[in-house]
């Protein structure tokens, strides 16, 4: 069986995520790590396995999670319907 393959995220992309969800990093692992078989370190490359768990929450597709480039927050209410 071969190495799991892991993925560098943009931490502020998350971080923007879990402010417009209300949610903190505390409570995205309680929801994600009981279906893991390790904690999860955000400052580190994450399992793909595992971002697909986290995208299940937020529904933006894997891409945004990965995307080098600052979220335009003038723009970030159309871009999650919250207008």
């Amino acid at each position: 069986m071969g190495a799991r393959q892991t993925i560098q995220i943009n931490i502020k992309r998350l971080q923007y995520l879990l402010d417009l969800f209300k949610m903190d990093e505390l409570r995205l692992k309680s929801i994600i790590e009981p279906k893991l078989k390790k904690s999860i370190d955000f400052t580190q490359p994450i399992n793909i396995g595992t971002l697909v768990e986290i995208d299940k929450i937020f529904n933006r597709g894997l891409d945004f999670y990965t995307n080098p480039n600052p979220i335009n927050k003038a723009n970030s209410s159309l871009l999650f319907g919250l207008y």
